[in-house]
C-alpha cells in the first residue's frame, strides 16, 4: 500500500515461483478547473493545453489535457501533497504555472489530501506573439535536402525560451512567445551549414533583436546560412589496428587552445566527421570513456601541446585526419573492510592524476573486491575507494585524507597492480525532522548537513523519509553540528537542539561504529 516507489516492500522472486501480491488501491485525490483565455474569454479552438502537476521538488505526477470547448480539466489519482501546475500550450497561448507565475520556484502551491477534489484551480492564460521567416542556404538557395536546422528563441540573456524546425521550403514560425526582445539562432544539426543569428550575425551579440508583441507575429525574420568546413577522418587502435568492437569514444574538435569547439561521433569503421566548423586552425582530440584506450590527440599524443594542427576552409573537408588510439596504464588492486563487512553495490575504485586533468578513470568493485582501472595516461595518480554501508572514504592506501594519500605510477600501456587498501567503518548520526503542525513534508526537498568542527560539511538529501526519519553515515570521528534546510524554502532553516543558527546548534559526538541520536 505505499504511495511512492521509494517505499514499496521488495517482493523476492526465484525461478519458478508463483507469488499472489493482494493490494489494496487507496482514493486519490483530484484537482479541478477550467482554463481561459486573456480576461476569461473562451479558449481557441485550435489550441490544444495540458496540465501538469508535479510535487514541490520538480517530479512530475499527472498529465491531463484540457478540453479545448469548455476549458476544464481534472488531474485525478493523486497522493495527499501539494502540488504546482504547469499550462502548456503547443502554440498560441504563453505557457505558465499557476496563478499566472513565468517560473516553477514562483508558482501558487495547489494543496490535495486523498479523497478530496481541490476545485476551482482556474487559470487564465496570455495569447502569444510568434516570431516567423524563411532560411536559406548560400546566396538564399535551397537548403541541403539533408540539413537538419533548427530555429532557437533565446532571451536578451541568451537563455533559451522555444525553437522549431523549418520546413521543406525553408521557412519557419515559433508561437506562444511572451512579449519582449528576441535573437533568433539557426544552428544545423547535420553538420552542413554554420550557426548563424537574427541578421545573419555569427555571433549572439551581433544578432539583431526582435520585437514581439501579444498576438502578433514579428514576420521575415529571414536568415542566410553558410557552408561550414569539416574535418573527417579515421580512428584506429595502436598502429592502426582495427578498434575490435571499441565504441566508447567520441571526436571533439578543439582551438589550439584546448577550447570546446564541436563533437562528433565514431560509427562501427571508426570513421568520424565533424561539421559545420568556422575557418581556423583547430586540434582534434578522441575521448575514451571506457575500455584499454587513454584521450589521444590527432598527431598520436596524449597532451594538447604536442597536438596537431588541422587548417579547415569554408565549405571544405580537411579529410584524412585519422587518430591511431594510444593504449592507457591500469590500476588494479582489492579493496575490503575493517570489520570484514560486505561492500555496497554501489562500491567503486577511481583514480584521477595529479598534474593532468585529462587522466581520470573509475572501476566498479566485484563481490570479492576487485577493481581494475583502465585508460589512464601517464603520471602519478591518486586513487580514492567510497561506497555505502557507512564506511568512510579512503585513500589508497587507506587514509582518509586527500594530501596523505600515497600517489601511484601509472605507464602508458603497462598494469599497475597490487594497490590494495581497505574502508574504516564511520559513525552515524539519525533522527526524525518533523514539519509544522497542520503541514506536510516534502521529503525529497529536505537536506540534512553535517558540519564538524574544522567547517567540513557532509551533505544527505535522499536520507530524509516520507516520516522525516534520516541517518548520516560514514562520518569521521568528531564533533558535529547539524543544519536543517528545505530546498522549496517553505521552511525556515533550522540546527541540532532547535537552535536557529549553527554556532548555537547543539553538539553532538560521533565516534566510529556508532550511532549519535539527535
Amino acid at each position: 500500500g505505499a504511495l511512492v516507489r521509494e517505499n514499496a516492500t521488495p517482493i523476492v522472486v526465484n525461478e519458478g515461483d508463483t507469488i499472489t501480491i493482494d493490494i489494496e488501491l487507496s482514493t486519490g485525490g483530484s484537482i479541478q478547473g477550467v482554463v481561459t483565455g486573456p480576461n476569461g474569454a473562451a479558449l481557441d479552438p485550435a489550441a490544444h493545453v495540458t496540465v501538469t502537476a508535479y510535487s514541490a521538488s520538480g517530479v512530475w505526477t499527472r498529465s491531463a489535457t484540457v478540453d479545448p470547448i469548455t476549458g476544464q480539466y481534472t488531474l485525478g489519482g493523486l497522493a495527499t501533497d501539494d502540488y504546482r501546475l504547469e499550462f502548456r500550450d503547443t502554440g498560441i497561448y504563453v505557457s505558465e504555472y499557476h496563478s499566472n507565475a513565468k517560473y516553477f520556484g514562483s508558482a501558487t502551491p495547489v494543496a490535495v489530501s486523498a479523497g478530496k477534489v481541490a476545485s476551482g484551480i482556474n487559470e487564465s492564460l496570455a495569447i502569444g506573439g510568434a516570431i516567423a521567416g524563411t532560411v536559406a542556404g548560400p546566396g538564399g538557395g535551397a537548403l541541403d535536402p539533408a540539413a537538419q536546422v533548427l530555429v532557437a528563441i533565446l532571451d536578451q540573456d541568451g537563455d533559451y525560451v522555444s525553437d522549431g524546425y523549418v520546413d521543406s521550403n525553408g521557412n519557419y514560425r515559433v508561437s506562444g512567445l511572451p512579449t519582449g526582445e528576441y535573437v533568433v539562432e539557426v544552428r544545423d544539426w547535420s553538420g552542413t551549414y554554420l550557426k548563424r543569428y537574427s541578421g545573419n550575425a555569427a555571433t549572439f551579440e551581433a544578432a539583431s533583436r526582435v520585437v514581439v508583441g501579444a498576438g502578433q507575429t514579428a514576420d521575415n525574420v529571414d536568415v542566410q546560412l553558410m557552408v561550414g568546413g569539416v574535418i573527417s577522418g579515421v580512428v584506429t587502435g595502436p598502429n592502426g589496428a582495427p578498434l575490435d568492437g571499441w565504441d566508447s569514444g567520441s571526436v571533439s574538435v578543439l582551438t589550439t587552445d584546448g577550447d570546446y569547439v564541436a563533437n562528433g561521433f565514431i560509427d562501427s569503421e571508426g570513421t568520424y566527421r565533424v561539421g559545420s566548423l568556422p575557418a581556423g586552425t583547430y586540434k582534434v582530440v578522441v575521448y575514451a570513456y571506457e575500455g584499454p584506450f587513454t584521450t589521444t590527440y590527432y598527431g598520436g599524443t596524449t597532451k594538447l601541446d604536442d597536438a596537431g594542427t588541422v587548417t579547415v576552409t569554408l565549405g571544405a573537408d580537411a579529410a584524412g585526419r585519422d587518430i591511431a588510439m594510444i593504449r592507457g596504464g591500469s590500476i588494479t588492486g582489492r579493496l575490503t573492510t575493517d570489520d570484514g563487512g560486505a561492500l555496497g553495490s554501489d562500491a567503486r575504485v577511481c583514480a584521477s592524476a595529479v598534474a593532468n586533468e585529462e587522466s581520470y578513470g573509475c572501476s566498479e568493485v566485484s563481490g570479492e573486491g576487485l577493481f581494475a582501472i583502465h585508460g589512464l595516461q601517464g603520471g602519478q595518480h591518486t586513487v580514492r575507494a567510497d561506497t555505502s554501508g557507512g564506511y568512510l572514504e579512503s585513500y589508497f592506501p587507506g587514509v582518509a585524507d586527500y594530501s596523505a594519500a600515497t600517489r601511484v605510477a601509472v605507464v602508458l600501456g603497462q598494469a599497475t597492480s597490487g594497490i590494495d587498501f581497505e574502508l574504516t567503518m564511520g559513525g552515524a548520526i539519525e533522527g526524525r525532522i518533523l514539519a509544522p503542525k497542520g503541514m506536510s513534508l516534502d521529503e525529497e526537498s529536505v537536506s540534512v548537513e553535517a558540519y564538524a568542527a574544522d567547517g567540513t560539511s557532509y551533505e544527505f538529501q535522499e536520507v530524509v523519509d516520507s516520516d522525516g526519519h534520516y541517518r548520516l553515515e560514514g562520518l569521521p570521528t568528531g564533533d558535529y553540528r547539524l543544519r536543517f534546510w528545505d530546498g522549496n524554502r517553505e521552511y525556515a532553516s533550522a540546527y541540532s537542539g532547535g537552535a536557529s543558527t549553527l554556532a548555537a546548534a547543539t553538539v553532538l559526538p560521533v565516534s566510529a561504529r556508532s550511532t549519535a541520536q539527535a
